[in-house]
């Protein structure tokens, strides 16, 4: 949940070393966490046409449907306690 937010809120393009960075957790682990994401639809990944070493981390139509739901739910669920 962690990466997925990091995404959606930054502003900023996201790469897989930036976000592990941010995050304080090694790339290999940014990376799996990436892949079951993408797997779901709520990321995706492409080369960055600046540095094809690089790869950027990208919004999903998908990802956003997913978090503006989870967002009611969290909202929902606040109201009731």
């Amino acid at each position: 949940m962690a990466v997925l937010l990091t995404v959606y809120l930054s502003t900023a393009p996201q790469t897989v070393r930036g976000l592990a960075e941010q995050l304080k957790v090694s790339k290999p682990a940014i990376t799996h966490a990436l892949d079951r994401l993408g797997d779901y639809g709520l990321i995706k990944r492409k080369p960055d046409e600046h540095d094809r070493r690089s790869i950027m981390v990208q919004r999903t139509v998908q990802g956003s449907v997913f978090l503006r739901e989870f967002g009611d739910l969290v909202a929902t669920a606040a109201t009731k306690a």
